[in-house]
């Protein structure tokens, strides 16, 4: 038999984040770089679509824009790399 434990732990936000020293803003653009440098040819919708399976978090909602704005910067610039190593 399975047991439910249940995870008392309050889900990431802003502040919750700030307290420990992460800033929103750092956060969303080291993640849209790597993912860029990952995955450089996601149109924005799926760029989106990650941020939400990413940052599931009421908290983070905001940040989405940013994420996929961050995202476009870095695609086009890993994409001439990624060329490169295909070709």
């Amino acid at each position: 038999m399975l047991v439910n434990i249940e995870d008392h732990t309050p889900p990431p936000s802003p502040a919750l984040c700030g307290e420990v020293g992460k800033d929103c803003r750092d956060c969303v653009r080291n993640c849209a770089e790597t993912m860029a440098a990952l995955c450089p040819n996601m149109a924005a919708t799926h760029a989106e679509s990650m941020f939400f399976r990413l940052y599931p978090y009421s908290g983070c909602v905001s940040m989405a824009r940013a994420f996929v704005r961050e995202y476009l910067t870095y695609s086009d610039a890993f994409q001439p790399e990624a060329q490169e190593l295909v070709a």
